[in-house]
């Protein structure tokens, strides 16, 4: 995995690392969560009507797939 840049998404920081997307507080440096993925490219946020979302990607190995993901990020957990 590159080092790309990380993104702010409310009051988490989130960055891709080899072990997937790694949330942490924005003023604490905390880690908050980790979304053990398959993502090999940058995050990105992505502003809603109603909240900001961090864009990902996952793969499925079976199909031999990469996909798009959306992850929360207060939680880390993938909502799409």
């Amino acid at each position: 995995c590159t080092a790309p840049s990380p993104v702010v998404a409310g009051e988490t920081v989130a960055f891709a690392t080899n072990q997937g997307v790694i949330g942490v507080d924005r003023t604490t440096g905390k880690q908050k969560w980790i979304a053990n993925v398959w993502n090999r490219g940058p995050v990105i946020p992505w502003k809603g009507p109603t909240q900001t979302l961090i864009l990902a990607s996952d793969r499925d190995n079976q199909k031999k797939e990469n996909f798009a993901i959306a992850l929360d990020p207060t939680t880390g957990k993938i909502l799409w």
